[in-house]
């Protein structure tokens, strides 16, 4: 055994009743084949290294889905992510020096794969003088002037929504990816 490596973000768990007890998580990502694994924050941060998991990322994520669904009794996506790629994001700005990333919210949504360029170009029209919103591979970043709850875009989710066309994302704070990267090592 060694450390984690690879971070699975889960969609929706602990929220809107479907909850999981760090145990379960860990017991679910554990009989999938993942070893050295450990939660990080209420908000389904599963940290791990692959262990017997498949290499590739959509059969990892497949296995992880079903076995949590075995553990959890219900359905949630689950996006992997590897230690170099949360590193990158982590020291990337999307805006290349267009929005000043220290002010506001910054949250990043991680998708199964890049959007299609008309999705992405949708996406980005959505942006004004307080929410910002950019692509990078199978991420997409949004940053909001003030608090997240406070965004236009955020009480309209269904804008957002019909831009990427409907695909599952999970987003996480910019701080909170930071900090897994701190864990990774």
């Amino acid at each position: 055994m060694g450390s984690p490596t690879h971070v699975g973000f889960l969609r929706a768990v602990n929220v809107g009743g479907r909850t999981a007890r760090k145990e379960q998580l860990v017991a679910a990502a554990e009989a999938a084949g993942a070893d050295d694994v450990s939660t990080f924050i209420a908000s389904g941060n599963l940290l791990f290294a692959p262990g017997t998991l498949p290499v590739r990322r959509p059969q990892l994520e497949t296995a992880l889905e079903r076995a949590l669904e075995d553990e959890l009794g219900f359905t949630t996506e689950v996006f992997v992510r590897g230690r170099r790629q949360l590193a990158a994001l982590a020291d990337c700005d999307p805006w290349d020096g267009a929005v000043d990333l220290d002010a506001g919210t910054w949250n990043v949504g991680f998708l199964r794969a890049a959007l299609p360029a008309a999705d992405a170009a949708r996406l980005v029209s959505l942006s004004s003088a307080d929410d910002h919103l950019a692509t990078s591979g199978s991420e997409l970043h949004w940053h909001t002037a003030g608090k997240m709850s406070d965004s236009v875009l955020f009480q309209r989710p269904k804008d957002m929504g019909r831009a990427i066309g409907d695909v599952p994302v999970t987003m996480r704070n910019i701080r909170t990816v930071r900090r897994l990267v701190d864990k990774l090592g």
